[in-house]
């Protein structure tokens, strides 16, 4: 297939002149290792970072997947102004050899994934500190820019669109009594925490390090198939810190939940004091954070489920169990 991609670049070589000198002159990495996904990254002569990202479907069934991120890259690059420099560009989707592939500009810098899976990593606040401050001024931009776009703003809209995503996602699980009432009590808890002042908007919807490229001072953000799928205030930043705090305690997904979002470590303090100015940007209470976070569980684990292969681990599981231990603490995390 590469031979294949590399032949349509050099035939079509008006359209990626912007972003490839030399199409005859190419080298190609294959990257990540995905269940529904192949993904290409395309370099030119003596270039450091990829210039071109190709992305291909294992079956014709998940075709809707790069037509979904190529409509969610055309709409952020018509609406979201500053922050489209950090943003891939869409480039084509053509079918080659009868396979479909996603064309688009490739994100320059080193995965904050790689970065920070390292115990020195987490020993260096000063280096946790800086990143924290690039990736939050980010996210508060990307909220100011996207709250403009929302369709959900009346009191009564919030509501309905509360109660589906909590029925939607309660569908992935076989709940107890307790639980399901727990999880439907959920609205009210929001109701007596201000939710309905919060601004409801698109989200990334996968906002984790994997996803995100760090060079110099700046971040450039990739994988936009969820945007707009999620729209719960709170969410990107909440699953970031989530997801960066799994790096910590790579064995024990409980313990990486407490600590990096509602234990009293250094970490869960900075991610606080990241999500008060988060929060003022999008005008929710800091208190939503807990009833926040389980309803981010919840669609992790109905998002999971969906992705799980037999023979391999079930990734729903994990995120139900850090669900179990939220409602079993409740209390504490409600605070």
């Amino acid at each position: 297939m590469i031979e294949f991609i590399k032949n349509y670049i050099i035939e079509n070589r008006q359209i990626f002149s912007k972003h490839i000198k030399d199409a005859g002159n190419l080298r190609f990495f294959q990257y990540g290792a995905s269940p529904r996904k192949i993904v290409f990254l395309i370099f030119t002569q003596g270039s450091l970072y990829p210039a071109l990202c190709v992305k291909m479907v294992r079956e014709k069934d998940n075709e809707w997947l790069l037509k979904k991120e190529m409509q969610s890259l055309e709409d952020i690059h018509a609406h979201y102004g500053d922050l489209r420099s950090s943003i891939p560009v869409f480039i084509c989707l053509e079918s080659i050899e009868g396979e479909l592939a996603l064309f688009q500009t490739a994100a320059a810098g080193k995965v904050l994934d790689s970065i920070i899976g390292t115990k020195w990593h987490f020993m260096n606040r000063s280096c946790v500190q800086g990143i924290f401050d690039i990736v939050g001024g980010w996210l508060i931009k990307f909220s100011k820019e996207a709250q403009k776009l929302t369709t959900i703003k009346s009191e009564q809209d919030k509501i309905k669109y509360l109660q589906s995503v909590t029925e939607q996602y309660k569908k992935s699980f076989v709940l107890s009594k307790t639980e399901d009432e727990k999880i439907s009590g959920l609205i009210d808890t929001f109701q007596g925490r201000g939710i309905y002042d919060a601004h409801f908007y698109p989200q990334h919807g996968h906002f984790w390090p994997g996803n995100i490229f760090l060079k110099n001072d700046t971040i450039n953000v990739v994988d936009w198939k969820d945007y707009a799928d999620v729209q719960l205030p709170l969410y990107d930043p909440l699953l970031f810190c989530l997801t960066y705090g799994l790096k910590r305690y790579p064995g024990d997904p409980l313990k990486s939940f407490e600590w990096a979002l509602f234990g009293k470590s250094w970490f869960s303090r900075l991610t606080g004091k990241q999500a008060l100015a988060y929060c003022s940007a999008c005008g929710a209470d800091i208190s939503l954070a807990g009833p926040l976070s389980a309803l981010m569980l919840m669609r992790l684990a109905s998002y999971a489920r969906a992705l799980h292969q037999p023979g391999k681990e079930d990734l729903s599981e994990t995120w139900r169990s850090l669900l179990e231990f939220y409602f079993k603490n409740e209390e504490r995390f409600l605070k």
